[in-house]
């Protein structure tokens, strides 16, 4: 059973991962290669499981944070009361940089004595300070903050200004439910092992409850991709960061 749930948690965090990527305003989509991505981690998943070895599969935050060092952004825009428009305009996608920071996570392995000596705080610090630059991309912390923000001061282009905000609020507080449930059952250690489980469970919640009450609403406020969009035209592939 604990080796389903952590399967299943290997499945929905690649995905999610993937699907957090290729959001529209990414300008990325789904390359040839993006299924065959996760059949090779279940493969590799399974020799290193026989072998007792660490595995690795598509993570958050490296993934998100990986996109958007290398991100274009626009810089040349309107200038209002949230500041400069910068809307990122391209990715430049490539293999090196990620080849790169696993080589030097490798390298690592020579130094394990001098990393013992690097004070806990400072570690702590480090995925503190990786956290903290992660929120200013995060889709729910901007909306925590358009809940306290003056309707006037609304940024220009946020769904907050094509729809009713009531809504936007409504379903802001339905994901912060959905995260302090899956956060109290993964703190509390008998409940822990089924963190995946409830995790997999918000599946047909987002399938079968949530259209009911936010109805055709609820793909701009998941930021559900357009299959069809022409924008989307930079590839995935090495986009992905593995943990």
């Amino acid at each position: 059973i604990l080796g389903l749930l952590l399967a299943l948690l290997f499945f929905l965090e690649h995905n999610i991962t993937g699907v957090l990527l290729t959001k529209p305003s990414n300008q990325l989509y789904k390359g040839a290669s993006f299924h065959w991505d996760l059949a090779v981690v279940a493969v590799l998943t399974a020799v290193c499981s026989i072998f007792g070895l660490p595995v690795g599969h598509a993570s958050l935050p490296h993934s998100v944070l990986h996109l958007h060092a290398h991100a274009e952004r626009d810089a040349s825009g309107d200038i209002d009361e949230e500041g400069v428009h910068n809307d990122l305009l391209d990715v430049n996608d490539n293999r090196e940089s990620a080849l790169l920071v696993n080589v030097l996570i490798g390298l690592t392995l020579f130094i394990l004595p001098t990393l013992g000596i690097v004070p806990m705080p400072v570690i702590f610090g480090l995925f503190l300070f990786m956290g903290l630059e992660s929120l200013a991309h995060n889709a729910l912390f901007q909306r925590w903050q358009l809940m306290f923000t003056e309707p006037r001061l609304y940024p220009p282009d946020h769904l907050v200004r094509k729809m009713e905000p009531k809504k936007v609020h409504l379903f802001t507080i339905v994901q912060t439910v959905c995260l302090g449930a899956v956060w109290a059952v993964k703190s509390y250690k008998p409940t822990s092992p089924l963190f995946p489980l409830l995790v997999f469970l918000m599946i047909p919640f987002r399938l079968y409850v949530l259209p009911k009450v936010f109805g055709k609403e609820l793909a701009l406020l998941d930021e559900q991709p357009d299959e069809d969009d022409e924008h989307h035209t930079t590839h995935l592939d090495a986009t992905h960061h593995y943990v």
